[in-house]
């Protein structure tokens, strides 16, 4: 099965920031004790809304429950001037050369443990001069072009003047350049469309019109929309025919750094640290008891002492 979907990024303080969430965490149900059954009378459906999550292994060499690889090819548009993740080592291979800023990222470790986001962070170039990159897409036999452009690096600090931006499209060809072929690009043309279709409604525009719109551009574009959904069909069913169908729970694994048995023991799970201060209290019966048990012996010999 391949998923494929869009993300719009941030650029934020000189760079542009790629997070992929890759674990879970567990969701919290107010008393629940673990090992128990889930259903409490807060939360209902507890069972049904909690994620199962593996138990810790015993060896570290085979704590790898849903290895995890991962090859990415971006396509920054400019020269870079960093790339890093955060979280994960990586390998980074020059793919155009020259610093273009298309590069393949691997993980260095190949298969890793599927507990912790991947977080890819690439800052380009700056120049004291606007930069711009265009992307363009052919699909179905229509071009879809991006045009992305980025500040300059000046730091000066002027005062804004107001000012008429006028765009000036050549169509004659003889201002050609180089351009970056991506694919993308023609999807988030449908999804602007149809966004602009739907706001059309507000002013009282055809409804049947717009919908008919609407259900063409996200048909053409496999989108989903408020008129049309995705499904998905095996066409290579492993199973033979009248074969009883299984359901199997996948657990997942839990975040790096977290305590299974923290999560998952004996005592219930709440959200103070209940499980300290009922230690404590344990710990401090057998003293509170010496002590009640010193005190009398004390009370009793000064008792004698004052008959003799």
């Amino acid at each position: 099965m391949e998923i494929e979907y869009q993300q719009t990024l941030r650029y934020d303080q000189g760079a542009f920031r790629l997070r992929f969430p890759m674990t879970l965490t567990p969701r919290y149900i107010p008393a629940a004790v673990a090992g128990e059954s889930q259903h409490t009378v807060a939360v209902q459906d507890a069972a049904g809304i909690s994620p199962p999550f593996a138990p810790p292994f015993l060896h570290p060499a085979t704590a790898y429950r849903h290895p995890l690889t991962m090859l990415i090819e971006l396509e920054a548009g400019f020269p870079l001037a960093s790339l890093s993740s955060a979280y994960h080592a990586i390998d980074v291979k020059d793919a155009a050369g020259a610093g273009a800023g298309r590069n393949t990222i691997t993980l260095r470790e190949g298969a890793v443990a599927a507990n912790k986001d991947f977080e890819l962070v690439w800052a380009p170039q700056r120049h004291a001069a606007p930069q711009a990159a265009l992307f363009h897409e052919l699909k179905d036999g229509q071009q879809y072009a991006l045009l992305m452009v980025m500040p300059p690096s000046s730091s000066e600090t002027t005062a804004s003047l107001p000012r008429e931006t006028i765009f000036i499209v050549d169509t004659s060809g003889s201002m050609q350049g180089q351009c970056q072929a991506a694919s993308g690009v023609a999807t988030l043309w449908a999804r602007d469309k149809i966004e602009d279709l739907m706001s059309t409604l507000r002013v009282s525009e055809n409804e049947a019109l717009v919908k008919a719109a609407v259900i063409d551009t996200a048909l053409a574009h496999h989108l989903v929309s408020q008129y049309t959904s995705l499904v998905a069909v095996d066409g290579t069913p492993a199973r033979h025919d009248g074969a009883p169908s299984k359901t199997a729970i996948v657990p997942s694994m839990l975040p790096e750094g977290a305590s299974h048995d923290a999560l998952f023991g004996t005592l219930p799970q709440t959200a103070t640290p209940a499980q300290l201060n009922l230690l404590i209290g344990l710990t401090m019966l057998p003293l509170a008891g010496m002590r009640r048990l010193m005190s009398r012996q004390r009370w009793l010999h000064q008792r004698g002492g004052r008959r003799g």
